[in-house]
């Protein structure tokens, strides 16, 4: 939202005063191609663990047991064809490979941690009506974090002010293995003292 826009010119303007090299660059990728990983990676896993935990403790896996979300995240994995999987984590590697290309001369990359500042709780509650809702709302809020989710890379959230009085953040993503240059950036950002500053 516009609130979020004026939060990240504002650090961007903060950064470049501070003597980053601070630029706008188009996104090298398509989140969506990163999301197809979803599946094959943490979704796998996700299923896995549910496998794990009801043979463990010899209970069922239903709705007496274990939370709506994560029972149709475990059935729609069970459900997906092991080629569909294939294909969407081959995709997903080709969209990373071409993020990791794009991104090649970027220390750090700067965007809202979610497009808006405060989050409808009960759209990511657990009840909604269906798997396809719940994952359409999780996508639009946080579609911004799947790269670096999915990637690998190191990611750290810092605040940047509030919007209608809630808090807005930015999320900085640094390379693999770049920590520290990660955390001491962040470590400029709140020291600025922005965090609290109304955006809209």
């Amino acid at each position: 939202g516009p609130g979020i826009e004026a939060g990240l010119r504002r650090l961007a303007e903060v950064l470049d005063d501070a003597g980053h090299d601070v630029v706008s660059i188009a996104p090298p990728i398509d989140v969506a191609d990163i999301m197809r990983g979803w599946d094959p990676h943490f979704g796998r896993w996700i299923a896995h663990e549910v496998d794990r935990w009801a043979e463990a403790t010899g209970r069922p896996i239903d709705d007496t047991t274990i939370e709506p979300i994560t029972r149709l995240q475990w059935q729609q994995i069970r459900a997906t064809p092991i080629e569909q999987l294939s294909t969407d984590q081959l995709a997903a590697d080709l969209a990373l490979a071409t993020m990791d290309e794009g991104l090649a001369d970027v220390d750090i990359v700067i965007s809202a941690t979610n497009d808006i500042a405060a989050l409808p709780l009960h759209d990511l509650s657990g009840i909604l009506p269906d798997m396809g809702t719940y994952l359409a709302a999780n996508d639009a809020y946080f579609s911004s974090l799947f790269p670096a989710n999915i990637s690998g890379r190191p990611a750290i959230s810092v605040p940047i002010g509030q919007v209608h009085t809630a808090p807005a953040g930015a999320q900085l993503m640094g390379r693999r293995g770049d920590d520290r240059i990660l955390i001491e950036l962040a470590r400029q950002i709140e020291t600025a003292g922005i965090a609290i500053d109304p955006l809209v």
